[in-house]
């Protein structure tokens, strides 16, 4: 997975590192939502860290740009008007 730096920069994160930075955040981390192609790999990674739930996409599968924008509106759009809940 790549993360960005401060800088704008790329940096690498292997699966260890992963996993141990999210085993490290003070904070429980309950949903994530990862808008790539192929990315369920990395949706395991976070689920065998402990996250509760995780949007991702099958390892088989891409994704167009526009469905993640149409997904991504309408998922937030329910949750902040109370219409969902992530429990």
């Amino acid at each position: 997975m790549l993360f960005e730096t401060d800088e704008g920069d790329s940096q690498l994160v292997s699966r260890n590192q992963l996993k141990k930075l999210i085993e490290r955040t003070e904070a429980e981390l309950d949903f994530v939502f990862v808008a790539s192609c192929h990315s369920e790999f990395v949706g395991r990674i976070f689920l065998e860290a402990g996250v509760k739930h995780v949007i991702c996409i099958d390892h088989n599968f891409e994704v167009e740009d526009d469905a993640v924008m149409t997904f991504t509106d309408a998922f937030y759009d329910s949750i902040f008007s109370n219409k969902m809940c992530i429990c």
